[in-house]
């Protein structure tokens, strides 16, 4: 019933943003790219039914854990038309006491996030832009979970999949300085993830003529399920996580 509701409001958006879709032009950059750091919690679990590991973790315990981080996301256009580029790499490590018959549990999570799509404007004035999108996101997903080196490939599993996913991205000029941005996304259909979606605003503040810095929130949700064998039973592998957070970056715009 969530998941109707959140279509429903996105693809009411969606229709109302095309019904006010006007043909101005105005100045607004052909291509841009943001390098940032994520300060992301994490929330949800991983691994298979009998066995699941379990996150609910804020920043600071996050960035404990974490051995690598990067994101970066790009955005080019041609006309009405453009590409958007979204590239997120996470690597951490976590432990958890007494979830094995009393013995501590690692897991060593690697969650590779590349997406492409495409954009198609809808709406460009001097001061506001908005765009359609649609594109694929690929994920890859490496969990080894160990138990005081008991069964250790066993709950270990690399997963992949790619999820179609349609949305939109827009941003209005509040000053010459100051923009704000905005996009978000849903997908998966059953394809790859059952569900997944995507939301994130901005404040985008120029200080040199291609140079700008960004501030703003991010949250994103995968969930995906897999059948795989374990000591001889079929059983389903879970990655059911949220992501969600502030960030901050650099931007070059041009």
């Amino acid at each position: 019933m969530k998941r109707r509701r959140i279509t429903t409001m996105l693809l009411a958006a969606v229709i109302a943003m095309f019904a006010m879709a006007s043909q101005a032009q105005g100045d607004w950059p052909a291509h841009k790219f943001i390098f940032y750091r994520w300060a992301t919690d994490m929330k949800g679990e991983v691994g298979p039914d009998f066995f699941r590991h379990g996150f609910d973790a804020d920043f600071s315990d996050i960035a404990d854990k974490t051995e690598i981080s990067m994101t970066s996301h790009g955005e080019m256009r041609w006309g009405k038309w453009g590409l958007m580029t979204d590239i997120f790499y996470l690597e951490l490590k976590d432990t958890q006491n007494g979830r094995f018959f009393g013995y501590p549990v690692d897991l060593k999570l690697e969650n590779t996030i590349l997406g492409a799509a495409a954009t198609y404007n809808v709406i460009e004035t001097e001061r506001s832009t908005f765009d359609f999108t649609f594109g694929l996101r690929y994920n890859k997903v490496d969990a080894a979970i160990e138990s005081n080196h008991y069964f250790k490939n066993y709950l270990s599993r690399d997963l992949d999949w790619i999820d179609p996913v349609i949305g939109f991205k827009g941003a209005a000029k509040l000053s010459d300085r100051w923009t704000f941005c905005y996009l978000g996304d849903i997908g998966g259909f059953g394809v790859g993830s059952d569900f997944t979606w995507t939301g994130s605003v901005m404040f985008d503040a120029q200080i040199a003529k291609h140079v700008a810095l960004d501030i703003g929130y991010r949250y994103q949700k995968s969930d995906y399920e897999k059948d795989v064998e374990i000591l001889g039973h079929d059983l389903d592998y879970i990655y059911d996580i949220s992501m969600s957070g502030p960030f901050f970056g650099v931007s070059f715009n041009w």
